[in-house]
C-alpha cells in the first residue's frame, strides 16, 4: 500500500492524493482517489470488506511505507482487531 500525491490537478471531485494496493500474488492493481490523507483508513477497511465478501479472502499481512496515514492509531487498531500483520519497508529503499 501507498498513498502519493497532492496530484497538481485535481479530478472532477476535487481529490488530489492517490491510495495504491497490490496484491504481491496476483499483482491486481487498486486504485482509491482521496482528498485527503485522513481518508485513508476508511478507504483501507472498506476495501477490506470489499475482498472479505466479494473474494471470500483474508488479508493477513500489508505492507506500506512509513507514512503516517498508515502508522496511526486507527490503522493500528484495525489491523490488530483483524489479526493483521503490517509490515513497513525500509527508509530509502524503493524496491
Amino acid at each position: 500500500m501507498d498513498v502519493w500525491g497532492p496530484y497538481r490537478v485535481a479530478n472532477v471531485t476535487g481529490a488530489r492524493l492517490f491510495l495504491t494496493i497490490v496484491d504481491d500474488f496476483t499483482r491486481s492493481t487498486w486504485t482509491q482517489l482521496l482528498h485527503n490523507k485522513t481518508q485513508v483508513a476508511p478507504a483501507v477497511e472498506h476495501f477490506f470488506a470489499m475482498i472479505e465478501t466479494q473474494f471470500q479472502a483474508k488479508i493477513t499481512l500489508v505492507r506500506s511505507d512509513n507514512g503516517t496515514e498508515f502508522l496511526n492509531s486507527i490503522c493500528h487498531d484495525f489491523f490488530l482487531t483483524k489479526g493483521i500483520v503490517h509490515q513497513t519497508s525500509i527508509v530509502k529503499t524503493p524496491q
